[in-house]
C-alpha cells in the first residue's frame, strides 16, 4: 500500500492467470455475456480482496461495467470511480 497525499492505494495483487480485463471490451459484452459476466465477477472478487473502498480505473468502459456490477451486487459494495474523479477531488 503507497500513500498519496490523503489517499492510501493499493493494487490488486491477487491478479489470476492474468486477468486484467473487466469484460466490458466495446461490443465484447454484448457479443459475449457468459464470458463477460464471469470477468467481471472475477475483477470485483479481486477488487474486494484488496479491501479498498473505492475501486478507480483510467477506463471509461470499465467505470460503467465495474459500476454495474456492483449495483447488482448484495453486501459490501465499493464506490467505482475513474482516476479525474479522484484528481478533481
Amino acid at each position: 500500500m503507497v500513500k498519496l497525499n490523503s489517499l492510501a492505494i493499493s493494487s490488486m495483487d491477487r491478479i489470476i492467470a492474468g486477468i486484467l480485463l473487466c469484460g466490458f471490451g466495446g461490443s465484447f459484452s454484448i457479443d459475449f455475456p457468459e464470458i463477460s459476466a464471469e470477468l467481471l465477477k472475477r475483477k470485483l472478487a479481486n477488487a474486494e480482496a484488496t479491501g479498498a473502498e473505492v475501486l478507480v480505473t483510467d477506463c471509461p468502459g470499465c467505470v460503467l461495467q465495474l459500476r454495474g456490477g456492483m449495483d447488482q451486487k448484495s453486501g459490501r459494495k465499493m464506490e467505482v470511480k475513474h482516476i479525474a474523479e479522484i484528481i478533481g477531488e
